[in-house]
């Protein structure tokens, strides 16, 4: 699992947090993408993907993925994810 990566000029970084108490654990998977191009508008999103559990055997209780542009202009970010996709998925 790489941690830090580039993917279309797009600095992308990926952490992980978990925790596991006697009652309860959760995972917080967190994905940074960073764009800083000259001549570019610059921008930043911060996806983060929670998952709590609890139980035995445990049971997923609250799930929940979340996006937070942090810095830029949506539309920027999207002409971004449209010069990724690949044509079938247009």
């Amino acid at each position: 699992d790489a941690r830090f990566w580039n993917a279309d000029g797009v600095d992308c970084r990926s952490d992980r947090h978990r925790y596991s108490g006697q009652a309860y654990a959760f995972i917080i998977e967190m994905l940074q993408l960073r764009f800083t191009q000259p001549g570019r508008p610059p921008w930043e999103v911060l996806i983060v993907n929670e998952r709590w559990m609890a139980g035995a055997p445990e049971t997923l209780i609250r799930s929940v993925k979340w996006l937070k542009l942090v810095s830029g202009t949506p539309s920027n970010v999207r002409d971004w994810i449209r010069r990724c996709r690949p044509l079938h998925a247009a």
